[in-house]
């Protein structure tokens, strides 16, 4: 049938190539900026994935916001099996989709992990979520929020209470963070295989890790999300990153000077919260007050700490190092009172309060996290 000019149907096939045509320039822009802003990937796939799916042009993303919210009807319904089917395609749609990465790595390392039946599945599921993140982080590696979820999964997952059942596992497959390349810190699980060549070849022999070696990898990961210098509310990083650096027990810098402080381990715990109550008056938040309280909490615990050390030495005759001791117990009270003038009660008093408040929290089965300090 031959089509007339000013049929309906002719304009709809014109209104069609003009669509098929804009897509194609406008698909050629968004790769261009996609390039620009770092947003690529390298998996062995990809040239598969681009034949497959760049074919779709723009109807790429419209079949992957159909695919996402099928996702979220899935996760509401608990059906955890389907949501990971669903997500690892909306990542074949989309692989520089940060939101997903999370999302998929968080039903991995807490939902399927939680309905594994064994210890191996569980940390098999866990793994498979840091990989989720990992393989983000190739794609995507200036983007704070990987970062900061791959930091949480560490400083959360792996906590005793919710991993006491994988602990040995971790403990063996964990490697020791100071034993990593800055590039293979970002694929701990994703590359292990080359990371371990490279041990072999550089006749490297890997050294164990510290229990608390999950708050390394913490610290360093919330980190690295700072330095992107792209969240919008800082804040929370800077905050579960001090807690890290203070359970691990850096409570005072390695670097004297704070211009030289540019390491993840090169603060401590009481200039961190010094500093963040700065940059709270900064942003025009001089009443946040879980900053200051976090910086009291670090001082409770060097009075605390120091204390009952001196008393210990002096018990068994060990005047000198009571007395040194007894020292930094009166400089941690000294810094207290500097940062908070208006609570000038005296070392005894402050930590009869500490010590009550922790008495409370025992008897009301509230478990009080304290550390030890690692002296720089």
């Amino acid at each position: 049938m031959r089509l007339l000019a000013g049929s309906p149907l002719s304009s709809w096939l014109a209104v069609a190539v003009l669509a098929l045509a804009l897509s194609g320039v406008a698909q050629r822009y968004v790769e261009e900026r996609r390039v620009a802003a770092n947003l690529t990937w390298s998996d062995p796939e990809k040239h598969a994935l681009e034949v497959g799916f760049l074919a779709l042009g723009g109807f790429r993303g419209i079949l992957a916001d159909m695919l996402w919210i099928r996702a979220i009807r899935h996760q509401e319904a608990g059906r955890y099996y389907e949501l990971k089917l669903l997500c690892d395609m909306i990542l074949k749609l989309q692989p520089t989709f940060t939101q997903v990465h999370a999302f998929q790595a968080y039903n991995m390392s807490y939902n399927l992990a939680y309905k594994a039946e064994g210890p191996e599945d569980k940390w098999y599921w866990i793994r498979s979520g840091l990989m989720t993140l990992e393989r983000g982080l190739e794609r995507n590696y200036r983007n704070y929020s990987l970062w900061f979820e791959l930091g949480f999964q560490y400083f959360d997952r792996f906590g005793e209470s919710k991993a006491a059942d994988t602990r040995e596992l971790m403990q063996r497959e964990l490697p020791n963070l100071d034993d990593l390349t800055e590039d293979e810190r970002r694929a701990v699980f994703l590359h292990e295989e080359a990371r371990k060549a490279r041990w072999a070849r550089e006749h490297i022999t890997p050294r164990p890790p510290a229990p608390s070696e999950y708050f390394r990898y913490a610290a360093y990961y919330f980190w690295q999300a700072m330095q992107t210098n792209t969240d919008p509310t800082p804040l929370r990083t800077e905050r579960v990153y001090g807690a890290c650096i203070e359970r691990l027990g850096y409570w005072h810098s390695k670097e004297k000077d704070p211009a030289k402080r540019t390491h993840w381990d090169d603060w401590g715990a009481e200039d961190w919260w010094v500093e963040l109550r700065r940059r709270n008056e900064a942003r025009g938040m001089p009443y946040e007050d879980t900053v200051p309280n976090h910086l009291k909490f670090c001082l409770y615990q060097q009075m605390d700490y120091y204390t009952r050390r001196a008393e210990t030495e002096r018990a068994a005759g060990k005047t000198a190092a009571a007395a040194e001791l007894n020292a930094k117990a009166l400089a941690a009270h000294e810094h207290f009172v500097q940062y908070f003038p208006n609570d000038n009660q005296t070392l005894e008093e402050l930590l009869q309060r500490y010590r009550d408040y922790r008495a409370r929290q025992t008897a009301g089965h509230v478990r009080v996290i304290t550390s030890e300090p690692v002296e720089p």
